[in-house]
């Protein structure tokens, strides 16, 4: 994990698409310490022998939200190696993620102050997250769920949902503070909801608590369980507190989407 902290650190400095260009190498040298970690934890459970080109593909596309099928190919003794063609196209399905994920985040980092912290809790919780689930492949006493994404969910249900359980959180002690409202206020202004929602949105961040309703099933299933997590988690840290209520509500979120502990509380170191 210090390794890929160290590369987003870097990379995070290069703001706008010069940015995006130099996180590329850095992306890659993730990537391929994530598959060194997923060996290591076949390692730690005497499962090496069942290590294969395709597995260590397959746990960190599953670990992004992409169902990969591991409940199935954990039931299996014995593993048989992809082809070529077929190992190629994984990899590029995964780089493919990565640039969309990196593309989708980069909204959030361009809020003055906040690329460097964005990028290293990025980096923990992506590490985390391959961690979590070679572990939990490789553990004879877990039994993975592969994950169910729906794909009609629009961009602007989860917009309205991530807003949402956003604002819950910066009112829970008070009203927002300019440190907050620079971070969600550029959020709803370029998000795609409708001008009604946004001013209604906007207008709630004046209110000293509020209490949206989180459709936390939509989140899960639109994938971005653990994205909506980490902005949760940046969040608290934007004025450079955590209460102890903030901290309570990121991990009642973190439960209630069924983030795996290990990922939720990298997320909050």
């Amino acid at each position: 994990m210090v390794k890929n902290v160290a590369i987003a650190t870097a990379t995070s400095i290069i703001p706008g698409p010069a940015g995006m260009i130099a996180a590329v190498p850095g992306m890659l040298n993730s990537m391929s310490n994530q598959m060194k970690a997923t060996y290591d934890v076949a390692c730690i459970h005497g499962k090496e022998d069942k290590v294969v080109k395709d597995l260590l593909i397959d746990i960190q596309l599953q670990s992004m939200g992409v169902p990969a099928g591991l409940s199935k190919i954990q039931e299996l003794n014995e593993l048989n190696e992809g082809g070529a063609e077929m190992i190629q196209q994984k990899i590029k399905g995964l780089g493919t993620i990565y640039a969309k994920k990196k593309m989708k985040s980069a909204q959030t980092c361009l809020v003055p102050g906040l690329s460097t912290i964005f990028a290293i809790t990025q980096a923990k919780m992506e590490t985390a997250k391959v961690f979590a689930m070679a572990n939990s492949f490789f553990d004879p006493n877990e039994i993975l769920e592969d994950p169910v994404l729906d794909l009609d969910i629009s961009e602007s249900q989860k917009e309205e949902e991530k807003i949402k359980i956003l604002v819950n959180l910066m009112t829970l002690d008070s009203q927002p503070t300019p440190e907050e409202l620079s971070f969600i206020q550029p959020l709803i202004n370029k998000s795609n909801l409708s001008k009604n929602k946004k001013v209604h949105n906007l207008s709630s961040l004046g209110s000293s608590a509020t209490d949206y309703a989180i459709n936390f099933d939509l989140i899960k299933k639109s994938g971005d369980s653990e994205e909506v997590v980490m902005d949760l988690a940046v969040l608290t840290k934007r004025d450079g507190e955590i209460g102890p209520r903030e901290l309570e509500y990121v991990k009642f979120a973190a439960e209630e989407l069924k983030i795996h502990p290990i990922v939720y509380e990298s997320i909050l170191d």
